[in-house]
């Protein structure tokens, strides 16, 4: 058998596969250079990645800078003021508008903080007179270093509890400064010496808590100055909102349960906890004394009612700071009067004691050695946060609602210096009160003064008063604390916290049980350990969001948010909210992979095969390494299945890891684009042409099986005639000689059909380069067109504006015309009208000339001729009011009508310029016909005009031949009076003649 590959009819083998593989390269050139003419906007190249060392470098350069360019040109005074800062408001200070403020605000807050300040020392398991020393000694020197004008500073509550708390726990009992009876055993302390013993070991003295105590203010206050110094603040951020206000609720309640046993006059030891308090009350009923009960249930009682007048009538505010200082003024005065105390026996109701008169010792040698260093330390660092959060949220709340500016660093330097000057002189730690600040602020503080004046207020009573309050009852200490805490139970946030977050809420009620059952310590441990654990859970496991686009936008939000946000074909979306470090990186890796799976799924359910994974580093700010080996894992986990990553929006910090980490080179080209926009846009692009080239493959695949499939038939038509021509049977000679040549033209059809096919085929493989071909020189020659019509464009749009502007000009110029042609005939209408009047007063002066003549003339027959007179004189004034108002009438209406079509005329040609430069777009000729029809509709106006103006003019004209006509009628009229009043004349004469002959004759 011969085979079909030598026949020169056949063609070469392997021409088809040839010409598939030559489209296919073409085709895939073609796709390659439209993708790469969408490029990244990232500017990857241009980000530069500086050292640490470079970076800090920059940032201590910026700092020095900005210090520098601050401080620049700084006076010897500016220089003062920065450092105390009471020269900054000193140097503006209005000394007859401020001054009655603040010495009312201190005198006020004053009133306040010496009762409240014996009591919560009290509370403090401290001397009495340590509240006043932290009333006094802070105060003066917050009022030189402090910056926050309203915030008033000394004892407060929840720091005096925490401390007593704090060191009954560091020595094992409760405090010594108190006997059984309530009474206060000073021994040294009051005096500020220390008697040298150590008794910390089972027996600690009253000396011995002190000494704690001034130390934990010390090192309260070294923190305090530290934060503010290294600009520390966001350390409190830790205590969230929940946290605090749980904490104080819980707080609240034990600080007023501890007050108890004073209202119900027992004598209990101190308890830390909800319970043990419950416990020793009920414990100790037997010792109840209904006089300190009425006694106390009474301040309380007045206390709430200045409370509530306070809040309820504004000019009654000052009932507020007087309420504490009006129920120890009653104690005292009833104490003394009915003498209670009973200073033999036992007494009926307990007083606090005798209060050392004096200043304050120095105590800075009370600072070292500490008893405990870890348990102080630890103790300072709670009451030091507590503190900066309490004050910091008071001082931010005053410099808000007065509009003021808060030095944050400012205020946290100059509490932490009033703690240590405190420490130094007698002071257990104090910062910003609620109360007494409100109170400051609604007398009317301006500045810092108010709390130097309520410092001198203390002084005073320290250095003369102290003895007046040794017989003051304990239960009006009890009533203060009680009714001042009260407004720490903050019951509005567990409601509102439930409504709003059940995170927030079970901090909340965390910190205030834990509190209320465990103790003060416990409970803010508790709280803070509670939030730091909900913040690592939210980063461990942070929100990753699907995302689709928005329909008719460019917007891609959550599809569970946006129902019918829709999700690209081939890709999937998704956006991680959180910073990706190694904390998080499980939580978002397994996230990731199984969104993955059941997407793929979901979308080959829907035959939509998954190619890109597409996501949004916008909230993203920050990477570690972590993070980025966790997306090298993802690229080869997804490059494994074909699937390409993308990543969009990172920020620059991102950028650079990226870059550290050859992340970028992994990604490919593509693979970091500047928004979800345009990732989505190169993910479509690429699967666009990714279908072309698989739509050519398949082409060629078809084209070749069409090519084996006519090789085949030729290869069976010529082993068939070769058998043919080894078949010597005489007899089918003929026959076969018959059938060869059918077979041969069947052949020849057949070839000939094939070489056609062929040649058609190859004629639209072609065609099809050709086109390729065409269509990479079309689209640089599209661009070209572009570019050209752009110009074209822009060009005939600059000649269509300046006709346009033309031909606006010329129509103002056409209106102004207008306008001027108007305001002459107006002037022609007024001049007419002028004339009329004129006309009018002429006849007037005429009448009265005539009147004139006549009255010397006509004395016997006045009445009637007045009478003729004035009757023509109306019917002259009716005929010249009734003509005047016909004129008015016609005049009038025709002026406004005129006006009226001037103004049309113009908003029609504002409108239509409008209409104009809306319709810039449109064409030439469809612009300049609505030109001409605009030109066409002004002449008509014009015209309009004209006509109606000749149509005055015409009607002036017959107004007046109107007013000839009525002056002719009326010297008509008056020639006939006069004539017939001459006759009238001669008659009378004639008369006067004959009856002077009649008289002449009688006689």
């Amino acid at each position: 058998m011969k085979d079909r590959s030598g026949s020169e009819d056949d063609p070469p083998e392997g021409d088809g596969v040839g010409v598939s593989s030559s489209f296919a390269a073409h085709a895939s050139v073609a796709t390659q250079r439209s993708i790469h003419t969408f490029k990244s906007k990232v500017p990857v190249h241009m980000m530069e990645d500086h050292s640490l060392f470079d970076q800090a470098t920059a940032l201590v350069k910026g700092q020095r800078d900005a210090y520098k360019e601050e401080v620049k040109g700084y006076s010897w005074y500016d220089w003062l003021a920065f450092f105390i800062p009471c020269f900054r408001w000193l140097k503006t200070y209005k000394w007859r508008t401020w001054l009655l403020w603040d010495i009312l605000s201190g005198l006020s807050v004053g009133a306040m903080v010496i009762p409240q300040g014996m009591s919560y020392a009290n509370l403090a398991g401290l001397p009495q007179v340590y509240g006043l020393y932290g009333a006094f000694v802070p105060c003066l020197i917050y009022s030189l270093l402090g910056n926050s004008k309203q915030l008033s500073v000394g004892p407060v509550a929840v720091t005096s509890i925490l401390l007593g708390n704090g060191l009954e726990s560091l020595f094992g009992i409760s405090s010594p400064c108190y006997t059984d009876t309530g009474t206060e055993d000073f021994n040294a302390t009051a005096a500020g010496t220390s008697n040298g013993t150590d008794t910390f070991d089972g027996g600690a003295t009253c000396d011995d808590f002190s000494r704690a105590a001034i130390q934990v203010a010390f090192l309260a206050g070294v923190l305090y100055t530290a934060i503010g110094l290294l600009a520390l603040g966001w350390l409190t951020y830790f205590l969230s909102h929940a946290t605090i206000s749980g904490f104080m609720s819980g707080a609240a309640i034990l600080i007023a349960l501890s007050q108890v046993k004073y209202m119900l006059g027992l004598s209990i030891p101190r308890a830390d906890t909800f319970q043990e308090n419950l416990k020793e009350i009920f414990h100790g009923l037997d010792q109840f004394s209904w006089q300190e009960f009425s006694m106390g249930m009474s301040y309380v009682l007045i206390l709430l009612i200045f409370r509530v007048l306070s809040r309820r009538v504004k000019s009654l505010g000052f009932l507020r700071a007087l309420g504490p200082l009006t129920v120890c003024i009653v104690s005292i005065a009833l104490m003394n009067i009915f003498k209670w105390y009973t200073p033999d026996g036992a007494p009926v109701i307990a007083n606090i004691g005798e209060i050392p008169r004096g200043l304050p010792a120095v105590t800075v040698g009370w600072w070292f050695p500490l008893f405990d260093v870890g348990r102080q330390i630890l103790l300072s660092i709670i009451i030091c946060l507590i503190d900066i959060t309490e004050s910091m949220s008071i001082a931010k709340a005053l410099a808000q609602k007065n509009k003021d500016r808060l030095d944050a660093t400012q205020e946290l330097r100059g509490l932490g210096i009033a703690n240590l000057f405190g420490a130094a002189f007698n002071c257990y730690t104090t910062t910003g009160s609620f109360s007494r600040s409100a109170v400051n602020d609604s007398v009317g503080a301006k500045t810092p003064l108010s709390n130097f004046i309520t410092g001198i207020l203390v002084l005073i009573v320290l250095v003369a008063l102290t003895p007046v309050f040794t017989n003051m009852s304990k239960n009006v200490q009890g009533a203060i604390i009680i009714v001042g805490v009260m407004g720490l139970l903050q019951y509005e946030d567990f409601l509102e916290l439930w409504q709003v977050s059940k995170l927030d809420w079970l901090v909340w009620v965390f910190t205030f049980l834990f509190t209320l059952f465990l103790g003060v310590e416990v409970g803010i441990l508790v709280g803070v350990g509670v939030s730091l654990v909900l913040v690592i859970y939210k980063t461990a496991f942070p929100r990753i969001t699907s995302l689709g686009k928005l329909p008719n936008t460019s917007i891609y939000r959550n599809v569970n948010m946006y129902p019918d946000a829709e999700e690209p074909p081939g890709m999937i979306l998704f956006r991680i909210d959180a910073p990706i470090y190694f904390a998080n990186i499980e939580g978002i890796k397994d996230f990731l992979f199984d969104k993955l799976r059941r997407s793929k799924a979901a979308h080959e359910i829907v035959g939509d095969k998954v190619r890109y994974v597409i996501i949004d580093l916008s909230p993203s700010p920050d990477i570690d390494v972590a993070g980025l080996h966790m997306f090298q894992d993802l690229v080869r986990e997804l490059k494994s299945d074909d699937i390409h990553l993308i990543l969009a929006n990172p920020s620059k910090t991102m950028l650079i890891m990226l870059m550290r980490g050859d992340l970028i080179t992994e990604l490919g080209p593509g693979g970091v684009q500047v928004s979800m926009g345009e990732a989505v846009e190169y993910a479509r692009i690429h699967l666009e042409s990714q279908m072309k080239m698989n739509y050519v493959d398949v082409s060629i695949q078809d084209l070749t099986e069409r090519l084996k499939i006519i090789e085949g038939q030729g290869r069976r038509e010529s082993e068939f005639l070769n058998e043919i021509k080894e078949v010597n049977v005489v007899r089918q000679v003929a026959t076969l000689t018959d059938a060869l040549e059918k077979l041969q033209k069947q052949f020849h059809v057949h070839t000939r059909e094939y070489k056609r096919h062929m040649s058609v085929e190859e004629g639209r493989m072609h065609d099809v380069e050709q086109r390729q071909e065409d269509l990479v020189e079309g689209f640089g020659l599209l661009e070209d067109d572009i570019d050209r019509v752009k110009q074209e464009t822009n060009a005939s749009l600059a000649k269509l504006v300046e006709r346009i502007a033309e031909q606006f000009d010329e129509m103002q110029a056409s209106l102004e015309a207008v306008k001027r042609q108007h305001v002459v005939h107006h002037e022609q209408v007024m001049s007419a009208v002028e004339e009329v009047k004129a006309a009018q007063s002429d006849v007037r002066r005429e009448m009265e000339q005539m009147q004139g003549s006549l009255n010397g003339i006509l004395e016997q027959d006045v009445p009637r001729l007045d009478e003729e007179i004035v009757r023509v004189q109306k019917g002259i004034d009716e005929s010249t009011a009734s003509t005047s108002e016909r004129i008015e009438q016609m005049l009038v209406p025709e002026i406004e009508a005129i006006k009226s079509r001037l103004q049309a005329h113009e908003m029609h040609l504002e409108s239509s310029n409008r209409e104009v430069v809306d319709t810039m777009r449109e064409t030439r000729d469809g612009l300049q016909l609505k030109l001409n029809a605009l030109e066409d509709h002004v002449a008509d106006k014009m015209e309009h005009v004209l006509s109606k103006f000749k149509e005055y003019q015409a009607y002036v004209g017959r107004l007046r031949y109107e007013l000839n006509s009525l002056n002719d009628e009326f010297q008509g009229a008056q020639e006939q009076i006069i004539k017939k009043v001459t006759e009238e004349l001669d008659g009378a004469e004639q008369t006067i003649h004959a009856l002077t002959d009649h008289f002449h004759v009688k006689r």
